[in-house]
């Protein structure tokens, strides 16, 4: 691979080569985490590939390998715009066949760059355990947030949700720390904070990680 270049992308502005690019991306994510599941349609992947967060700008940076038109990494920054507005949201990611080979370091330092400059002194991101890469990439550059509350005196409770929606409270949901998934599983911020309001005086989970869906 020739010398990296991380490009920043304008998902609102995406030429018919980076929409095509970045649905592949989304779906070689998918098919690696769900393996047993059905290729995720395109339709989805768009909306993955492009969702941006409310009240933040998104910043997105790219690394396309030496030959065609693939994208071997992607980046997120998410900046809030309202409230925590210290704080700049990571999303990072490598495609299989590309990693170990400094990707993730150009595309964080690309971000952090980006991160100072607009002000921002705390990055926050998290790793998801069915990619064990994600996690071992964590420790290498040296987020050991979960370490390090896991370590502590506190009665913790880390609470893990599924793609967040605006949907209505329901207060149905499902919660546990193993649990079975398939398809894009969701859950409403709405049902996501009640049961985090729950856990203030449940010591069902403490000092657990606990998965949250419908």
């Amino acid at each position: 691979m020739r010398a990296l270049e991380v490009v920043d992308v304008d998902i609102d502005r995406l030429t018919d080569v980076d929409r095509h690019s970045l649905v592949a991306f989304e779906q070689t994510m998918w098919a690696e985490c769900a393996r047993e599941e059905p290729s995720m349609p395109e339709e989805p992947a768009l909306w993955l590939a492009t969702w941006r967060r409310p009240n933040a700008t998104r910043v997105t940076f790219v690394v396309r390998p030496e030959a065609g038109n693939e994208m071997a990494g992607v980046a997120t920054l998410s900046l809030p715009l309202s409230d925590n507005r210290h704080l700049g949201i990571v999303e990072l990611r490598v495609a299989p066949p590309y990693r170990r080979q400094g990707i993730g370091h150009s595309l964080m330092a690309a971000i952090a760059t980006r991160a100072k400059a607009e002000h921002r002194r705390v990055l926050a991101g998290f790793s998801w355990d069915l990619v064990p890469a994600g996690e071992a990439y964590a420790r290498a550059v040296g987020s050991e947030t979960r370490l390090v509350i896991r370590r502590s005196d506190l009665d913790w409770t880390l609470v893990q949700p599924s793609q967040l929606t605006d949907g209505p409270l329901t207060r149905r949901y499902r919660a546990g720390e193993h649990l079975p998934m398939s398809g894009i599983p969701t859950i409403s911020r709405a049902d996501a904070a009640h049961f985090m309001l729950d856990q203030v005086h449940n010591p069902a989970y403490v000092r657990r990680v606990v998965l949250l869906t419908y």
